[in-house]
């Protein structure tokens, strides 16, 4: 017959572990939904864009020569500005969603209305354009694309959860806000507006340094 052999004490897991195993399970879904919600975004974006009739691809065909002269006469700074406020209106309507109770579908609109954008100026980039197209996303979109989307995707996690907090406040009797939550989650946005300043950055310099070249 087996031995039953009882664990001390000691050897048992933590509350405060057992705790944060089971919250951040839901905190990783979230973000992974908001990811995939933005690439679907960018999809669709392109897709729509493949998809354009004859007289909205005329267009964008003349967007995109307007695009590439306003680019090579651009110098840093208005670079710098444009993507600043481009990006930085997507980060200031997530922190102000937070405060809703029922600002959660408005963020994930907002964060799937961002990967629309994306996906359409890439895709007629690369439909008017070819490899050219190519070649200009990889260098004056991308790379400073990627950081600051990577900043909207954690506004939008920071949004998200904020707003289920204020709903759980309205809907549940024994709950309560933390303490200091509101000043935690300023000070995350404030990281994030750094980052989009950041990526406004080096929007300015791959502007400058590579506009030029198309």
């Amino acid at each position: 017959m087996d031995k039953i052999v009882n664990l001390p004490e000691n050897m048992s897991l933590p509350e405060t572990e057992i705790h944060f195993v089971a919250e951040k399970k839901p905190k990783s879904l979230l973000f992974t939904f908001l990811i995939a919600l933005f690439f679907i975004g960018v999809a669709y974006g392109a897709v729509l864009v493949g998809g354009a009739s004859p007289e909205t691809s005329d267009s964008l065909q003349r967007i995109t020569e307007q695009f590439l002269l306003q680019k090579a006469g651009d110098s840093f700074l208005p670079a710098l500005l444009s993507a600043l406020l481009s990006s930085g209106v997507f980060v200031l309507l997530l922190f102000l969603c937070g405060f809703s109770a029922v600002g959660q579908p408005f963020s994930f609109f907002l964060v799937a209305f961002r990967g629309i954008g994306l996906g359409t100026a890439m895709g007629h980039f690369y439909l008017n354009l070819g490899m050219k197209g190519i070649l200009m996303s990889l260098a004056l979109i991308v790379p400073a694309g990627i950081l600051s989307s990577y900043a909207i995707l954690l506004a939008g996690r920071e949004s998200v959860k904020l707003s289920n907090r204020f709903f759980r406040v309205m809907t549940s009797d024994d709950f309560s806000m933390p303490s200091g939550i509101l000043k935690t989650y300023t000070v995350k946005f404030f990281i994030l507006a750094l980052l989009i300043l950041l990526s406004a950055v080096i929007n300015g310099l791959c502007t400058r340094i590579f506009a030029p070249m198309f």
